[in-house]
């Protein structure tokens, strides 16, 4: 009899622990902050898409949310969008998109007057609002019936073209130089015609820069270039690379990533790539893989200057695409004054630009290297 109460009891006992443990389970609450960053990387995404980066942000709110036991997070962003683009389209392709979820479309609200038109569009999750999008438009006068246009009156700008990943290709830089514009070429390191590329364009005056191999998000699934940098290295280990990388390309004027999204995010790691491109007077191009990137609050702390890719060319490799992209890039660099555009080395972006370039310069584009932009900040 006495054994079985000891029994009872220890089996009580046990019950009412489990209990004390489930009941701090449940008081420590849910964290639900990741969503609301979700979505506001699937928006910018969006953005990014449709012609508007992160240049065009005009200001930035967030707070911390509680519900209960839950975390959550507020985060309101304000972008101004070029005239050129069409808003109510921007707007469909924003309310249709699925890579908001879990996140559902709230309140829309339009308003309208004799200068700009807003749009604003509200983001919750189960009636809470945890993200809102504010896109503004200048409205252009409209051109009076018979009214002629002036002469120079459309707003044109500087674009900066950068081609990736020179080095595997030795045919590739006789069909570039035959565009016969300022490129910037971003030469790989240590490839099988890194240098000789490097020495041809030297010779016929173009501008190149070391495009850096940098640990990207899921490396594991990836074929990363041999030594590319790693979040995990050693300051010894990381400055090592780098340092062999630059002597291996004399005459560099500056550094991008490639890949990197990882890479990017990691302030200790771009602090000591800054404090070597501060040494030998380079710029850094943001290649911008990753909307988290510290590349720019570390080089303006270490004095280096910096510039940021505004649109990628030809990811989706088809003329149409390109061509696609190419508008995008003479909105922005109508609306801003310049533009850095990058591209690959890739046949078919060759035989697209050749066909596009003549028409850019028509309508009063000008191509610059990257440094003529770095020098005009």
């Amino acid at each position: 009899m006495r054994k079985q109460k000891i029994i009872l009891s220890i089996i009580a006992g046990c019950i009412i622990i489990a209990a004390g443990i489930a009941g701090l389970l449940a008081n420590r609450g849910r964290d639900n902050t990741a969503i609301t960053r979700q979505c506001d990387t699937a928006i910018q995404t969006l953005l990014e898409r449709n012609g508007i980066n992160s240049r065009m942000l005009q200001g930035t709110k967030r707070r911390a949310l509680r519900s209960g036991t839950t975390r959550m997070e507020y985060i309101e962003r304000e972008f101004r969008v070029p005239p050129a683009i069409n808003l109510s389209g921007l707007q469909k392709a924003i309310t249709e998109s699925k890579t908001t979820a879990p996140m559902g479309i709230g309140k829309i609200q339009k308003s309208r007057d004799k200068q700009e038109q807003i749009l604003s569009i509200e983001f919750c999750l189960r009636q809470l609002t945890l993200y809102r999008l504010t896109l503004r438009q200048k409205i252009l006068a409209e051109k009076k019936p018979g009214e002629a246009e002036k002469p120079g009156k459309e707003k044109t700008g500087k674009i900066a073209l950068v081609l990736d990943d020179w080095g595997y290709n030795r045919d590739l830089p006789a069909a570039a130089l035959a565009l016969g514009i300022p490129i910037t070429y971003a030469i790989l390191p240590k490839l099988p015609y890194s240098q000789e590329i490097a020495v041809s364009l030297r010779n016929a005056g173009q501008e190149y820069i070391l495009h850096l191999p940098l640990e990207p998000h899921n490396a594991a699934g990836q074929s990363l270039e041999k030594n590319t940098i790693l979040t995990a290295m050693s300051e010894e280990e990381t400055l090592d690379i780098m340092r062999n990388d630059m002597r291996s390309l004399p005459g560099i004027s500056g550094i991008n990533n490639h890949m990197g999204s990882l890479a990017t995010e990691d302030e200790r790691l771009m602090r000591r790539l800054m404090t070597e491109l501060k040494r030998d007077n380079l710029y850094f191009l943001d290649s911008y893989t990753s909307n988290a990137s510290v590349a720019e609050t570390t080089a303006r702390e270490s004095g280096v200057p910096f510039l940021r890719r505004d649109v990628f060319l030809d990811n989706s490799e088809t003329r149409e695409s390109i061509g696609s992209q190419m508008d995008k890039t003479k909105n922005i660099a109508r609306e801003k004054g310049q533009v850095i555009v990058i591209g690959h080395a890739r046949p078919l972006t060759l035989e697209t630009l050749r066909d596009l370039i003549p028409k850019l310069k028509n309508e009063g584009f000008t191509f610059v290297f990257l440094s003529d932009l770095k020098n005009s900040e």
